[in-house]
């Protein structure tokens, strides 16, 4: 072999890290076929059947990993939907609320101060400040008029901060599935490219001492090449 050294986990993250998933996806299933087709001599050189249906098996994983990353991505995009609507709603209610307050606040400086205090600076503040301002609405309620519809702002309160709990829970949560998913088919990745570059090490050796009659393409990646091996580029031609 090329190059006999043992792999760890991190190595496999980070040779996985250089590929795209769908890439080694794909060189995975072409590799599995030539690998099935010429199984007879390849087992002479360590890949028999057994491995690879270890192979195969790790492509199985592979391939559900990308699908739950994929499911995870369009989860986050409902996520992300559902917070915007509800940061449009909250701070809506909030401007509400506060005309409601401040006509209050004009002539009771303890209110005044306590509204300055819990009113929010930015998206992350929603949460608090309107459950805070629900507390000054409900204790103002019995000096409103019904049209100021304080019982509908109430239950919105109540709503808003339950959605905006969920959420912000939700969006954290999967945030960190994210990158775990991401570990792991790097990991998948990193370990599928090093039996595939072993399997076309082993294939081309049989095909140049007479063991195999294949095309020696056959046995080479078509997605990528390892940066070393990769031709230089031609240098610019001088102008005559």
């Amino acid at each position: 072999m090329r190059n006999l050294k043992s792999f760890s986990k991190t190595d496999y993250i980070k040779i996985g890290k250089r590929f795209s998933s769908t890439d080694i996806q794909y060189e995975a299933s072409i590799a599995a076929a030539r690998w099935s087709r010429d199984i007879e001599v390849l087992s002479e050189f360590g890949f028999h059947q057994a491995k690879l249906d270890e192979f195969n098996q790790l492509r199985d994983e592979h391939t559900k990993l990308i699908e739950k990353r994929l499911e995870g991505v369009s989860g986050k995009k409902i996520t992300r939907l559902a917070k915007n609507e509800t940061l449009v709603n909250a701070w809506n209610w909030i401007h509400k609320v506060t005309a409601i307050l401040v006509s209050f606040a004009r002539s009771e400086e303890e209110l005044a101060v306590r509204l300055k205090t819990i009113m929010p600076k930015d998206d992350r503040d929603l949460l608090s400040s309107i459950s805070a301002m629900a507390v000054l609405l409900n204790e103002k309620k019995s000096s409103l008029p019904p049209e100021s519809k304080v019982d509908l702002r109430l239950e919105e309160s109540v709503t808003l901060c339950e959605i905006l709990t969920a959420i912000s829970g939700e969006v954290s949560n999967l945030s960190s599935q994210a990158v775990m998913d991401t570990a792991e088919i790097d990991l998948q990745d990193g370990k599928l490219y090093i039996i595939m570059r072993d399997l076309f090490e082993v294939g081309k050796k049989a095909i140049r001492n007479g063991f195999l009659y294949q095309n020696i393409k056959d046995y080479r990646f078509n997605m990528f090449t390892p940066l070393k091996y990769r031709p230089a580029p031609e240098s610019p031609s001088v102008p005559s």
